[in-house]
């Protein structure tokens, strides 16, 4: 399954009453980030049923031109990703008819041991929830979770005409590593291998305590293929 990722810009973080830093030790950190990332409509949760993973499908059908940017139920179902550790974490609507339905935003990523690196497999937005924060928020989670566990780095890949996913990457600090060309289908187009080091972007944000992208306890993505 190839990676795929969202064509929104999010707008600013909507998360209320951020946790400090020490809170989010290793065992509490899911669990604190996910009272944190809350809001009166939307929860922060972990993708565990089917109807959460025919969301997931339902959103890259919508975003993706490719069906090799579309996740496999046999993938979702299961906890691992090319010999790596596969997470699953969505945004749902709390307003929507039915659990397929509410899936708002999603992110799956790996945790890879051997590299220690975390790879974001695939980023989505549906279309009626863009423009609240989601993507940014959850990039900056799956950033947070792998540095927190000692992995060093990130890597994703993106289509090269997609301007608004990349403007997010950027800004999140991603820089591009090398070219895949020709690397998706319908219509063919060349893949960028984006890099984060996530052990300089916590030396970054350590040294400027101002930095307004720093709403969540140690939250910034990396680039490689990662558990």
């Amino acid at each position: 399954v190839a990676p795929a990722f969202s064509v929104d810009v999010p707008s600013a973080c909507s998360i209320r009453n951020p946790p400090s830093a020490a809170a989010a030790t290793s065992k509490s950190l899911i669990t604190t980030y996910m009272k944190a990332m809350n809001s009166l409509r939307y929860t922060f949760k972990r993708a565990t049923k089917m109807a959460h993973f025919g969301g997931i499908i339902d959103i890259q059908k919508k975003c993706f031109p490719s069906s090799r940017e579309h996740s496999s139920i046999h993938l979702l179902e299961g906890n691992e990703y090319a010999g790596g550790e596969l997470h699953k974490f969505i945004f749902t609507d709390n307003y929507a008819e039915c659990e397929r339905t509410s899936v708002a935003a999603y992110i799956l990523y790996q945790l890879d041991n051997r590299t220690k690196g975390a790879h974001v497999i695939s980023l989505g937005t549906c279309p009626d929830h863009r423009k609240k924060g989601h993507a940014k928020e959850l990039m900056h989670f799956c950033n947070t979770h792998a540095r927190d566990k000692g992995y060093t780095h990130a890597t994703l890949l993106v289509r090269k005409s997609n301007e608004k996913a990349l403007g997010l990457y950027q800004n999140l600090g991603y820089m591009e590593h090398r070219v895949f060309t020709d690397y998706y289908r319908s219509p063919t187009e060349d893949a960028l291998e984006l890099f984060l080091n996530l052990e300089c972007q916590q030396e970054n944000e350590d040294d400027d305590s101002s930095n307004p992208k720093i709403w969540l306890p140690d939250m910034q993505l990396a680039t490689t293929l990662g558990r």
